[in-house]
């Protein structure tokens, strides 16, 4: 028997700076926006379900960086204020570091 179910993302952000992947290739973390909402879906890829989905507190963020365990994910909205959001894995906001700080 073949599974031949589907999963899409229905808003995502640009692939190339809003999707990332752990160092273990375990999880894809994407960011997407829907309805002037920023958000990020954590996907496991060993089934391909959603494993987290959260709101973020951006205006537009610009692309996503994990650190190296893949815990810690860091988004850089730059507008209308510039800054940094830092979130955990599962969408706790961990800081928002302005801008030239």
């Amino acid at each position: 028997m073949v599974d031949k179910s589907v999963r899409t993302i229905e808003w995502p952000k640009p692939a190339k700076e809003n999707l990332k992947f752990t160092s273990d290739g375990g999880l894809a973390i994407v960011g997407e926006r829907k309805q002037f909402q920023d958000a990020i879906s954590i996907i496991s890829l060993n089934g391909w379900k959603l494993d987290t989905h959260f709101e973020t507190e951006t205006q537009d963020f610009k692309n996503i960086q994990l650190n190296k365990l893949g815990a810690i994910i860091a988004l850089n909205d730059p507008l209308p204020k510039p800054q940094i959001v830092i979130y955990s894995i599962v969408g706790q906001k961990l800081a928002a570091i302005p801008d030239g700080m």
